[in-house]
């Protein structure tokens, strides 16, 4: 038996547990996957107590992936960009960090056949969600990244670690993602007709709501959620752990979701 986990707080929402269950049937592997729902003050123990278990590995999920980053012996190049880790792979005593959000966007983009590149893109938000997006989309090479947030300070920190991001300044943009982990602050954008803008959210579910109504209120006829974004990011971790990357065309409606 193979364990896996997810760590968080709260927990029982998640839906890692039904697709991690769908990508190993794909491949005959026997796993175990549990939802470890974790004291605030009690992360590292409970990490901890999984590898003395013989865990192989992890998926952590809010508000323990800065912990994360802290906790792992070694850490990828894309969890370094992202200051912060959403997947541990166990591997001889060692604990790696990574993050696959950034690969799970740009595998979502490009099986819609969004191209990023020489576009105008605004990113809303700057904390957790947007830098573990960053890298990805710089590396396709867009036009500009702008970057809306409530607090100017959040955008400087954001410049500092990603030279090529800009404040917003109101530009027509071709790419809007929203990248808030709460619900989406409408003051953010004031008078944006967003009739020939691809909206794209990383939220799912009733989180995407907001950003959707506002969207539709504003002309957008393009507006997507994140359900798909997190299938990939899922396979991308998957992948990360076995060495396999399963097929996601139908994952969504093997799982109901």
């Amino acid at each position: 038996m193979l364990r896996l986990a997810i760590f968080g707080n709260p927990v029982s929402h998640s839906l890692s547990a039904q697709l991690h269950n769908a990508f190993a049937q794909q491949f005959q592997l026997n796993i175990q996957y549990e939802k470890i729902a974790t004291p605030l003050n009690q992360f590292k123990k409970h990490v901890d107590d999984f590898r003395a278990q013989k865990g192989l590995g992890a998926n952590i999920t809010i508000p323990f992936k800065t912990q994360a980053f802290e906790y792992a012996d070694q850490l990828t190049n894309r969890a370094k960009s992202a200051g912060a880790v959403n997947t541990f792979i166990f591997k001889n005593d060692i604990c790696i960090g990574d993050n696959t959000d950034g690969a799970g966007l740009l595998s979502d983009f490009e099986k819609k056949s969004i191209d990023v590149r020489d576009k105008n893109i605004l990113i809303l938000g700057a904390g957790g969600g947007a830098r573990g997006i960053l890298r990805g989309i710089i590396q396709k090479k867009p036009n500009k990244i702008f970057i809306c947030n409530r607090t100017s300070e959040k955008i400087k920190q954001l410049h500092n670690d990603f030279r090529a991001i800009s404040t917003y300044d109101n530009s027509p943009c071709d790419i809007i993602i929203n990248a808030t982990n709460m619900n989406f602050q409408t003051d953010l954008l004031l008078n944006l007709s967003l009739k020939d803008t691809l909206c794209y959210d990383l939220n799912y579910g009733e989180r995407h709501k907001t950003f959707y109504d506002y969207c539709k209120s504003h002309d957008a006829e393009k507006i997507t959620d994140g359900m798909d974004m997190l299938i990939e990011q899922a396979a991308e971790a998957f992948f990360q752990w076995f060495g396999k990357k399963p097929n996601t065309k139908r994952i969504r409606q093997i799982c109901k979701f």
